[in-house]
């Protein structure tokens, strides 16, 4: 994640590679665990920890921008939740993390349930990956330059609940695939939104806070998505349906906000706190 953040910090308007991240992992962990156990897995992910630590030891070290450090950092944290754009990128962060936290842990427990290969789970999971990345290389991706973020935020949630409902209901193969090709498209919508919306709504001195925060909220939401499906013991069709809800929830409080606050498209960037 620091290393996300870096990123999203300095070249923001790249933020549509985000989709790339979660492509390799699940696939490699699928194909692996399934000829070697998970242990092996483990193994293989511990060893490339660290390397990457020794790596960045190696590393010459990043200089300070002295504009930036000499720019006011004293904002509170408490006056980022009133700023309605940073609002709208935590809220999103907590949604979509719940939702993959959710779908993280109940996913192989429907594959287990249809009876199907155990590394099916890890594919399914990179589809929405291909699919995020399919949709920025194609002309769809035009969508972020015709919409304002804040509108595609919402319009994702309602996607993602779409494509979640879509997992409870399955009951073979073709439909856990058809849940996942929603997923990715609406995780394509999502991610470069809230994050977008983050270097929009924070000036320059105040956004590692602001990413911080951010990060924060995403974490929170995957530690919700599967502590709460584990407490209340519940079915995978349960925790994709009520998953489902919440998202719909959650959009149509946005769309409400959107609609009541019409000035607030109109601020284009922070320039404050």
């Amino acid at each position: 994640m620091p290393c996300y953040t870096y990123i999203d910090m300095f070249i923001g308007k790249y933020y549509k590679k985000s989709a790339e991240r979660p492509i390799g992992g699940p696939a490699f962990a699928g194909i692996v665990s399934a000829k070697s156990g998970s242990e092996t897995v483990y193994f293989i992910i511990g060893c490339l920890m660290i390397f990457a630590c020794v790596l960045t030891a190696l590393l010459k070290s990043i200089e300070k921008q002295k504009d930036v450090v000499r720019g006011n950092n004293k904002g509170k944290i408490q006056e980022l939740f009133k700023n309605k754009g940073l609002l709208f990128a935590f809220l999103g962060a907590l949604s979509l993390s719940a939702s993959q936290g959710i779908l993280a842990y109940m996913l192989p427990l429907k594959v287990d349930g249809l009876e199907l290969a155990n590394h099916i789970s890890g594919m399914l999971m990179s589809i929405f990956g291909i699919v995020a990345i399919l949709f920025f290389m194609l002309p769809t991706n035009r969508v972020f330059d015709r919409f304002h973020n804040e509108w595609l935020l919402p319009i994702g949630l309602v996607i993602i609940a779409v494509a979640q409902a879509v997992a409870g209901f399955a009951f073979n193969f073709t439909f856990l695939l058809m849940s996942m090709l929603i997923y990715g498209i609406s995780f394509a919508l999502i991610f470069p939104s809230m994050s977008s919306l983050v270097a929009k709504y924070s000036s320059q001195h105040i956004r590692g806070k602001a990413y911080g925060i951010f990060y924060a909220f995403y974490s929170l939401g995957s530690f919700l998505g599967t502590s709460i499906t584990g407490a209340f013991s519940l079915t995978p069709t349960g925790a994709f349906f009520s998953a489902a809800v919440f998202l719909l929830v959650m959009s149509i409080g946005s769309f409400a906000i959107l609609k009541r606050n019409s000035h607030f498209l109109a601020n284009k960037e922070v320039s404050g706190y």
